[in-house]
């Protein structure tokens, strides 16, 4: 059976129904459902008792007209406070509520959009900008903080308040709550459609061009080093230049849109605002409706028109946020290797035995195929070295077997299962990678030390750097192994990252080692220390080794000699060194020629 196909591998699974901001946002909502109900439910009592306390202050000026006792007017006013702070009670609570549903959400949010990233498989992280990938994740979850926050404390306030004050006042005015109603409809209508249709278009082409400012930036500063070893800083200020210029303009063009957004919402919260109060001071000079409806319309009036005010605002942050999201969403729906493995089997770990199968693959840039019909052998607990020119297939070989790329055919088979059947994860576990350019995190050199073996003991870590002649180098250093190694580990040396890579390598009880071109940054006393110290660690290990320096690859059991995508020799060192006119004998005489220049 061939390994599976991107296609096949989604049939295997239910393809999920397309997620838009509304189905993420409701998506969250709904999981939190008792306390988002809870702060719902706070937010209309808030805007009832405010609206209530305008109708008894309004019931106090109808009061005033008339021969009332003072004790009348004091229980009067003192009902008015205990409203005042039945209110604010409210409030209260509903906030706490909506704090934590919006805490846990953005908590939930980052741990999605980290795993979703951390699964991408490595032709996306190749092209895709890291700078970029963290906005959009941290700036998503903001988004709905935002979104959330803007519709909680403007938008519900705003439309529970025409609601209920028009429900109020219907009974004395109906023209006047007809007037409000009918008000607030064009408001919301036209509101909407213009930031939809005008200020949303232009916020979007504004936030993505953010993400290639941040992706800029992070780039360039991550490679400080070689801006600086070529003097290449006014070229670096000039190409940066030209992304600002072109945001500037886009964001420039975004804002104004929003500017304009505020002048029309000022304009129509106005009308809003003076018509109901309009209506019923007339109708109060009819004697239509008493002094108290005036004071409660005109009350309830300046509160909206204080919220509608804010509206443009609002609704700016609003379409902002919702531009993140749509950003973050971008990664969020894009299936991941986890999720196109789901249904596979998982590895069952075994002594390490290879076989390659009439492998077939090109890269997806490329013109030709890197493999075409490609069949080898690793008995378990062999020791193979790949060699060859550059370009002819060695890392890419590795790559298949860690499942970074999927072959175009053919099958890769570890203990004789077809590992396109099983998740790449439980494959990868059995394997330990020293790669030709190890990356170190920002952690100490404990934890890198035993990063693919986080259970391992101290004298386990220290044993490994000891075998990998880190030991007596960490323990000179001021905080020994609990010293920071720096972003990538610019604190140590291209070598000692390196020996740390190994270290890592040794400390992890995997049955399959790689090692690609893993002493290349080391010197010639240590390659050889290290050397015996491999030696011991690949004992019962498959162990595939991927060298330039033959010197390396010497007593390997096997060389396989790749040219072209082909292994076109396949023998131990003895045996292809003396074969005349063949292509690990000719790097050979050029190893040495360039050992004695």
């Amino acid at each position: 059976m061939s390994a599976l196909s991107p296609t096949v591998r989604s049939a295997l699974r239910p393809e999920p129904e397309p997620e838009n901001v509304r189905r993420f946002v409701l998506r969250h909502l709904a999981a939190d459902l008792p306390r988002v109900l809870w702060f719902v439910f706070g937010q209309v009592m808030f805007v009832g008792l405010t609206v209530a306390s305008t109708r008894l202050i309004g019931d106090a000026v109808d009061l005033a007209g008339h021969d009332t006792a003072l004790a009348t007017f004091v229980a009067r006013f003192g009902a008015i406070l205990g409203v005042f702070a039945l209110a604010v009670l409210f409030r209260w609570l509903a906030d706490r509520a909506i704090n934590g549903h919006t805490a846990d959400a953005m908590a939930a949010i980052y741990q999605a959009g980290f795993e979703k990233c951390q699964g991408f498989d490595t032709s996306w992280h190749a092209d895709a900008f890291a700078g970029s990938t963290a906005r959009k994740v941290t700036r998503g979850a903001q988004g709905y903080d935002i979104f959330v926050s803007v519709c909680y404390f403007l938008f519900l306030p705003s439309v529970l308040l025409v609601l209920i004050t028009a429900a109020t006042i219907v009974g004395d005015s109906a023209l006047a709550s007809t007037a409000m109603l009918l008000g607030a409809v064009v408001y919301f209508t036209a509101i909407g459609w213009f930031n939809l249709t005008r200020v949303m278009p232009l916020m979007k082409e504004a936030f993505a061009q953010d993400s290639k400012i941040t992706g800029e930036l992070v780039d360039v500063l991550g490679n400080n080093a070689a801006v600086k070893s070529w003097a290449m800083e006014p070229n670096e200020q000039g190409r940066f230049h030209k992304v600002v210029g072109t945001w500037h303009a886009k964001i420039l063009r975004g804002w104004n849109g929003a500017v304009n957004s505020g002048a029309l919402s000022s304009s129509i919260s106005s009308v809003v605002l003076i018509l109901p109060i309009a209506i019923v001071v007339i109708e109060a000079r009819s004697g239509l409706v008493e002094a108290g409806t005036v004071a409660m319309v005109i009350g309830a009036g300046f509160v909206l028109r204080g919220w509608l005010g804010n509206m443009g605002q609002g609704m700016r942050e609003a379409q902002n946020a919702v531009s993140e999201m749509t950003e973050l969403l971008t990664l969020l729906t894009r299936p991941n290797e986890a999720e196109e493995d789901a249904g596979l089997a998982e590895f069952k770990p075994g002594p390490g035995a290879i076989r390659f199968d009439r492998l077939c693959f090109r890269y997806a840039e490329a013109n030709g195929a890197v493999f075409e019909d490609l069949s080898v052998e690793i008995e378990a607990g062999q020791t193979v070295a790949l060699v060859g020119p550059s370009g002819s297939g060695k890392s890419t070989f590795v790559k298949l077997l860690l499942g970074l790329y999927r072959p175009d055919g053919g099958r890769i088979l570890i203990d004789d299962q077809d590992v396109g059947l099983c998740t790449r994860a439980s494959v990868r576990r059995e394997i330990a990678l020293v790669p030709q350019d190890p990356v170190l995190f920002h952690r100490t050199i404990a934890d890198n030390i035993a990063y693919g073996a986080p259970a391992a003991t101290r004298e386990a870590i220290r044993d490994a750097a000891r075998r990998a002649r880190l030991d007596d180098m960490i323990l000179g250093l001021p905080d020994g192994y609990e010293t920071l190694v720096g972003e990538r580990g610019v604190k140590l040396s291209g070598g000692e990252r390196q020996r740390v890579a190994i270290a890592r390598a040794l400390v992890a009880p995997r049955p399959v080692l790689v090692f690609d071109e893993a002493t290349s940054s080391l010197d010639t006393a240590n390659e050889q220390a290290i050397q015996q110290a491999l030696g011991q660690a690949m004992r019962d290990r498959t162990t595939i080794i991927v060298a330039h320096r033959l010197s390396t690859v010497r007593h390997a059991d096997r060389i396989l000699v790749f040219d072209r995508g082909r292994i076109v020799e396949d023998g131990s060192h003895e045996q292809l060194a003396k074969r005349p006119g063949g292509l690990y004998a000719r790097l050979l005489d050029a190893d040495r020629e360039q050992r004695a220049a």
